[in-house]
């Protein structure tokens, strides 16, 4: 998907959701504060994470400051139209069509342009079929993966791009790692590990007689049990993502 995005459409799509954005946070302080709208900055806080300021900020160093909504957009301008590669014969080349994914802004990016893009359909769906708008209401969005309940996504022409129905023929749905079905009236999340459907076995920690640090095995363990604990939601699942970790470390003290 990310290479595939036209950069027309991605410098349009983003341009429209970041004045979205500024006309709504406008709109929030009128509603809860009765502040007259005027421009508002993007402003960093301690932990580099930007908010909404009705006065601007001087940071330490030039590219710590606030950014208007212009600013932010002629930063985006530049990041999709100078985007180079170095070829294998060295040779250096510019991106024409779609973003890399390997540059720190391309899921934001890829994200809000398709944002813009079903924020229009869903609007254009309400005035024609609000009942179908709102089977919607409970779509997600990661980059480029959709998880919708009862419905399906926008047609691949609103998009642009093509894109394929995953729902497993028990009508159980794999999404970002996790495995959801529905049992009665019940959600079940579980963890869906993709090397299980290997026919080849994948070696998932380190031989422990290797050299290779023994704290590293140690946190790619322990992450690992606090992902299962927080992704499943029944005891039944989390178990089994438990029982199938701890025997991958049993090979590995083997």
């Amino acid at each position: 998907m990310y290479t595939n995005l036209p950069h027309p459409t991605i410098k349009t799509n983003v341009e429209h959701a970041i004045r979205e954005a500024h006309a709504y946070e406008q709109q929030q302080q009128l509603q809860q504060h009765g502040l007259r709208q005027t421009t508002l900055f993007l402003v960093p806080d301690e932990d580099d994470r930007f908010t909404w300021s009705r006065t601007p900020h001087t940071g330490r160093t030039p590219d710590t400051g606030s950014l208007t909504v212009e600013q932010l957009i002629q930063h985006l301008h530049f990041i999709v139209d100078n985007i180079f590669l170095l070829i294998q014969d060295r040779t250096v080349r510019r991106q024409c069509v779609g973003l890399p994914m390997g540059t720190n802004a391309s899921p934001e990016i890829a994200t809000l342009t398709l944002y813009w893009v079903e924020a229009n359909f869903i609007d254009k769906l309400l005035l024609e079929n609000t009942r179908e708008a709102q089977l919607h209401a409970h779509t997600h969005r990661f980059i480029d993966d959709v998880l919708t309940w009862n419905t399906l996504p926008p047609p691949p022409d609103i998009y642009g791009l093509e894109w394929k129905e995953t729902t497993n023929t028990d009508n159980t749905c794999t999404f970002l790692g996790t495995t959801i079905s529905t049992s009665q009236a019940n959600l079940k999340i579980g963890i869906f590990d993709k090397a299980l459907e290997w026919t080849f076995k994948v070696i998932c920690y380190p031989s422990a007689t290797s050299n290779a640090p023994a704290h590293q095995a140690a946190g790619v363990f322990t992450g690992q049990l606090t992902r299962f604990a927080r992704a499943c939601n029944n005891v039944l699942q989390r178990s089994n993502s438990h029982c199938t970790c701890f025997n991958e470390v049993i090979i590995y003290l083997a």
